[in-house]
């Protein structure tokens, strides 16, 4: 669906990725959808686990070990080295659309840093619905909702299917746009786009 594979490093800690050294990189060449990405991040962050990111997956760094090897899949990071043209290391070294993802990574990581519910939380997922996936991660003192639309249409989606967990719950905030979600009973998500609504 959104990501490859997924595996327990070993029996007491699940680490999840979406690529690696060995399988190979998500973002196979540079003309793949940007959105799939992003949704696959999304989920890789917030569901439960100890996620794994592979280097240069942040800036869209692509690879296709069927058709490369490994040594396309493990090819130097634009930067670091004086003979480099140059440093996606710095924003001004990397493209718009490599600041993009970049961006979108980063701000989920940095509100992810103080986010408890992500870290020690209990999960609860819902059936997908009209093409929309969602969870919730929670605490006794945090609750956050991830919708994730999958389709290449708007959709509403209807908080009473989520009831039991938006019990108490008067809206939220998208840590993605900051946006403020006023009716948590008719949440507008836009096509290939997921939400990560903190509860309040």
């Amino acid at each position: 669906m959104l990501t490859q594979d997924f595996v327990y490093a070993n029996s007491n800690n699940l680490f999840i990725f979406i690529d690696n050294h060995d399988k190979g990189r998500f973002q196979t060449d540079t003309t793949l959808d940007v959105s799939r990405l992003k949704l696959a991040m999304a989920f890789l962050l917030t569901t439960r686990g100890i996620p794994q990111i592979y280097y240069g997956t942040e800036i869209l760094l692509p690879g296709d070990v069927d058709k490369g090897g490994h040594g396309d899949i493990r090819r130097d990071f634009p930067g670091g080295w004086e003979t480099d043209s140059r440093s996606a290391f710095n924003a001004n070294g990397r493209t718009p659309q490599e600041n993009e993802i970049w961006n979108y990574v980063s701000r989920i990581l940095h509100w992810r840093k103080g986010a408890a519910a992500i870290h020690q939380g209990k999960l609860i997922h819902f059936n997908p619905t009209n093409g929309v996936y969602a969870y919730v991660r929670y605490n006794d003192k945090q609750k956050v909702i991830v919708l994730i639309n999958n389709g290449s249409e708007d959709k509403v989606i209807n908080g009473k299917l989520y009831g039991e967990m938006l019990n108490g719950c008067s809206g939220g905030i998208d840590i993605i746009t900051n946006q403020k979600i006023t009716d948590i009973g008719h949440i507008a998500i836009l096509p290939r786009t997921a939400m990560i609504i903190e509860l309040f």
